[in-house]
């Protein structure tokens, strides 16, 4: 079976980099509009295909832009690239902006019902119950991959946790020094693992370095730290790590 992981950090971690390490042929499905460019002279020669999805430009509010014809462009495309047999490894980069995508296209979708109805204006934002239809489309993403042998990468931005307290009896919402992984909330809980990287220096030179947050496969890999990881480094370590768990191997470094 595939693996389907996420992938979060801070801009110009090497989040990109990172997710074009996994199994090829590899399609990159682009709404970061060239995140991934960055990224591919550092693999010259691999079979990577890049597809692109940009939002449509605009000064005006999102209200009055076709977000939607964005997101049933890549639903069908999507389709194709799982049912087929032409990629071993699909990657949203980003998933962030994926996500922003999913739900602003149900608003436009209440929007265009609500307009064949007189006196109902257009809506600027969803209502928390009203995340239902885009969370479910976002998860069926993941499921639709699950029961192939590919690989889906995440690849998210990450965003301030924001706390909220009561100050002269009026509740204040702020910044916390926490971040998060910005995006479809349930995404942790469906994928088999979630790393973060950060850059660090490494005998005198600054490396991406990433460390696991949260993993289904086996459990002592959580924040375990890797040296500009690859998704072989990563398998590696799974590996030594079950046959560990046996009594078979030493645990890695």
């Amino acid at each position: 079976m595939g693996r389907v992981m996420a992938v979060a950090g801070e801009l110009k971690s090497g989040k990109t980099d990172f997710s074009l390490t996994f199994p090829k042929p590899l399609i990159a499905l682009e709404f970061d509009i060239a995140t991934v460019e960055r990224a591919l002279w550092r693999h010259e020669g691999e079979d990577i295909t890049v597809v692109r999805y940009p939002t449509p430009l605009g000064f005006g509010p999102e209200k009055n832009r076709d977000i939607k014809g964005v997101w049933d462009k890549f639903y069908s495309d999507y389709q194709k690239y799982v049912e087929g047999n032409q990629y071993a490894t699909i990657t949203f980069d980003t998933a962030t902006i994926l996500w922003w995508i999913d739900h602003t296209t149900w608003l436009q979708e209440i929007n265009l019902k609500n307009a064949a109805t007189p006196g109902k204006e257009k809506r600027t934002s969803l209502t928390s119950k009203e995340y239902g239809e885009p969370n479910n489309r976002m998860a069926s993403l993941i499921y639709a991959i699950r029961g192939t042998d590919k690989n889906l990468v995440l690849v998210h931005h990450l965003r301030p946790i924001y706390k909220s307290q009561m100050v002269n009896d009026k509740l204040i919402e702020y910044a916390s020094a926490g971040r998060e992984v910005d995006g479809f909330k349930y995404t942790g809980n469906l994928v088999d693992y979630v790393i973060w990287m950060e850059l660090e220096k490494q005998q005198g030179m600054v490396k991406p370095v990433g460390e696991v947050m949260s993993c289904g496969l086996v459990l002592s890999l959580i924040g375990n730290k890797t040296v500009e990881p690859t998704y072989d480094k990563l398998e590696a370590k799974i590996k030594v790590l079950r046959m560990a768990a046996l009594g078979s191997y030493p645990t890695p470094g």
